[in-house]
């Protein structure tokens, strides 16, 4: 579990919360504005050769994706916990295979009524830059040389021309009360940075809303969340094309008038090149309802739904051509399980039984033009182009179920030695009806050292302990929606008796052979932690393997 440590200056994107604090989980960003536009995060790098990657995110308790996790405000984040071992990621059947986020964010305190307020406020300027001649140096350098230049009378620094200082600023604002059996938390984000490149940049709004109520003197537990945000993306289609287009082009000529040309995003005026749009709008909701029973002191009844909604939409444009594109998705989840937890002398024993469905519905609509009658239209007219490819305007709606059945056993001896087993089969309607059903079990064991009379009262050593652990994971990522049976998508426009007819053409033929992409792993490591654990020493060995591909 890594604690998010408050912010000591400014954190655009939650998952810098997560930069350097875990080993072994490597989070790779854009980078070239600042913003928060993620391009990878792996735990324990690629643990598929054709599938999903990407961890599995839940956002307290709701499955959610990368994209949803960059959007929240940092300070809402309380803590992370990353799984990384099959053993530990077990109980999430398939859809952990590539190890899983957990996030917590903060909730109700329970203190009363209270209020509190962040801000942070920062300007970013641009550093260095290649040395080229100015434009009297440029003059010189020809005349010194004989060399005949089109002398367009002007002197223009044109680096200078595209960037700017930038002013960087995020604003939270969090209240939250209640009293006995009730509580509640409100939250809104707001962060903005503008990047040094004129005309660019990104924002972000976040809210939160979580209440919580207990019944039956705290047998019955009742919460209730929702978050949503809103990111904005104004970016580049390609920035190093820039710089090196400023840094040819000759200093001589008006950088505003070749703005003004209509083709000057095609000659490559640096000034409208920056004004060629590759912007990005991100809107995610997330919602949950949970529901919790005490039946009796050891045995606990637990149902959770949630509901997870995104949309993605782009807009492109790069001289004659634009393009604009919403992706959406719907993801519903609801599972219900049974706890048992007995402890008598030095054994403890628990075991968790549940069952889980999961609906995800994806669908996208895009459309692409060129030939536009003024390239400085852009994708707010694409009404003005003289073409539209074939290909260029499409839709798609997929959709997949998963329905997973799972058991959880836990001994535990004088709270030293800890044994855990698992065991899931899962079944997912992407899959040939041979192998819709997949089991996957898994083993682990820890021992606390600390614990142990030679140990115990040891001052410097403040933990210490040894684990070992083998499982099975199932991976699906690859496969799409209806790629196991009959799949046409069209191939092209032929004339029949003069009109035009669309011919389709089968892509996939049914396959009942589409199956699990099995991966077996071991693990085993040790911790140590000295002087309050003030020093953190972790050593682990793992070994993953696929068993089958698709």
């Amino acid at each position: 579990t890594v604690q998010a440590v408050p912010a000591k200056g400014l954190y655009m994107n939650a998952l810098d919360l997560l930069q350097g604090q875990s080993a072994g989980v490597n989070v790779s960003s854009d980078g070239i504005n600042g913003n928060a536009v993620l391009n990878s995060v792996r735990v324990r790098g690629s643990s598929s050769i054709l599938g999903a990657n990407d961890p599995m995110v839940i956002i307290d308790g709701v499955i959610s994706d990368i994209t949803a996790l960059s959007a929240l405000y940092p300070s809402d984040i309380e803590s992370f916990t990353i799984l990384k071992n099959t053993s530990e990621t077990a109980a999430y059947g398939s859809d952990g295979s590539a190890g899983v986020i957990q996030v917590k964010t903060r909730m109700n305190s329970g203190e009363g009524f209270r209020i509190a307020y962040e801000g942070h406020l920062a300007v970013s300027a641009p550093y260095g830059g290649l040395q080229m001649l100015s434009a009297d140096e440029y003059r010189a350098v020809a005349a010194d040389r004989g060399l005949y230049i089109n002398d367009g009378g002007s002197s223009t620094n044109y680096y200078s021309a595209l960037t700017r200082p930038s002013f960087v600023q995020n604003h939270y604002v969090a209240l939250g009360g209640g009293s006995g059996p009730f509580g509640y938390r409100a939250s809104v984000g707001y962060a903005q940075d503008n990047s040094v490149l004129k005309d660019k940049g990104n924002d972000n709004i976040v809210t939160k809303l979580d209440v919580n109520q207990t019944l039956l003197n705290d047998r019955i537990n009742l919460d209730l969340g929702v978050v949503g945000s809103i990111s904005r993306n104004y970016g580049l289609n390609d920035p190093k094309k820039i710089f090196y287009s400023a840094a040819c082009q000759n200093p001589t000529y008006d950088a505003e008038a070749n703005f003004r040309n209509p083709n000057a995003v095609l000659i490559g005026a640096p000034l409208a090149m920056i004004a060629a749009k590759n912007d990005s709008r991100n809107m995610n909701i997330a919602t949950h309802a949970s529901f919790s029973y005490d039946i009796l002191d050891c045995l606990a009844l637990n149902a959770f739904g949630s509901y997870y909604f995104t949309s993605y939409e782009t807009a492109f444009t790069d001289g004659g051509s634009a393009s604009r594109s919403e992706s959406k998705k719907d993801d519903l989840l609801g599972n219900v399980s049974l706890h048992y937890d007995k402890t008598w002398g030095d054994h403890n024993f628990s075991s968790h039984i549940r069952t889980e469905y999961h609906v995800e519905r994806n669908s996208r609509f895009w459309t692409g033009v060129r030939s536009l009658a003024n390239p400085l239209f852009g994708y707010d007219n694409l009404g003005a182009a003289s073409s539209i490819p074939l290909g260029g305007t499409g839709s798609n709606y997929l959709e997949k179920k998963l329905l997973s059945f799972g058991i959880e056993l836990n001994y535990n001896l004088m709270g030293r030695y800890k044994f855990a087993l698992n065991a899931s089969t899962d079944g997912s309607s992407l899959l040939g009806d041979a192998h819709k059903w997949g089991f996957f079990p898994s083993a682990s064991f820890v021992w606390d050292v600390k614990k142990e009379d030679f140990l115990v009262d040891n001052q410097t050593v403040s933990s210490l302990n040894f684990k070992v652990g083998y499982g099975r994971s199932g991976n699906i990522g690859a496969i799409n929606s209806y790629v196991n049976g009959n799949y046409a998508q069209p191939l092209g426009v032929v004339p029949v008796y003069g009109y035009p007819l669309l011919a389709l053409g089968t892509t996939y033929n049914p396959n009942p052979d589409i199956g699990w992409e099995r991966v077996s792993s071991v693990n085993a490591g040790a911790e140590l932690g000295m002087w309050n654990s003030r020093f953190l020493f972790t050593i682990e060995y793992y070994y993953s393997r696929p068993d089958k591909t698709l």
